[in-house]
């Protein structure tokens, strides 16, 4: 379905929501919002106010479109960068290990998790669309966050996904795995930096559960495309 609506997005380039939904009037709104913020999060797709556009430039690769503090590096240190990402530490040491300055360091480890957010939640949308389910909220920070538990993955979303299907409630497996997910995601509250960009940090811990290094630098180096 959701190549049916990229397709009808890119013969209308420029279209409002309800425009699309006159138009593709056998596809649910609830569910039709859900694949135009997917097709954003894919860069196919441009929102801005209430008109969305087609992007015509969305073939070009993503190494032309990494931020402007990537051409300041070479790739052997962005390379030790994500390593260093990868394998938890710290802004502070990784600054001393490759002699680059905090502030640098502090642009790459905030746009990994950016980008692991969004890559995650592309997914929830995804598996949300095709079956959804009940949320789970918890309280980190006294903020409300809300997760999403499909078998053994847990997803985080900054607002509760919506659809007009019944939601399905997790199973007891489900329920087991994510009561061992929330156990190892309290331990973020440790630390009080955490409460900055919270959704990231829960995102980041998610993404690093049950990985190993070798894992995690594959799978971070796919979705940044370095």
């Amino acid at each position: 379905m959701k190549e049916r609506i990229l397709r009808l997005c890119k013969r209308l380039n420029k279209f409002s929501l309800d425009e699309i939904i006159n138009i593709a009037d056998d596809v649910q709104k609830s569910v039709l919002e859900l694949i135009l913020t997917t097709l954003i999060q894919e860069n196919k797709l441009i929102r801005k106010g209430e008109i969305y556009f087609y992007n015509k430039g969305s073939i070009v690769t993503q190494r032309t479109k990494l931020p402007m503090f990537f051409q300041f590096h070479s790739q052997e240190t962005i390379d030790l960068i994500v390593r260093c990402f990868c394998s938890k530490i710290s802004m502070e040491i990784t600054k001393q290990i490759l002699q680059v300055s905090e502030n640098s360091i502090e642009h790459f480890y905030s746009y990994f998790r950016e980008k692991l957010y969004f890559q995650q939640f592309k997914e929830l949308n995804s598996k949300y669309i095709d079956k959804p389910k009940i949320p789970r909220t918890q309280t980190f920070f006294k903020k409300t966050i809300i997760l999403y538990v499909y078998n053994s993955n847990i997803y985080v979303s900054e607002k509760k996904l919506t659809k007009k299907e019944e939601e399905k409630t997790n199973s007891k497996q489900e329920i087991c795995e994510f009561k061992k997910a929330y156990s190892y995601l309290k331990r973020l509250e440790s630390h009080h930096r955490n409460k900055i960009n919270l959704h990231y940090k829960i995102a980041e811990s998610l993404w690093r559960r049950n990985k190993t290094f070798e894992e995690l630098y594959r799978s971070l180096t796919q979705i940044i495309f370095i």
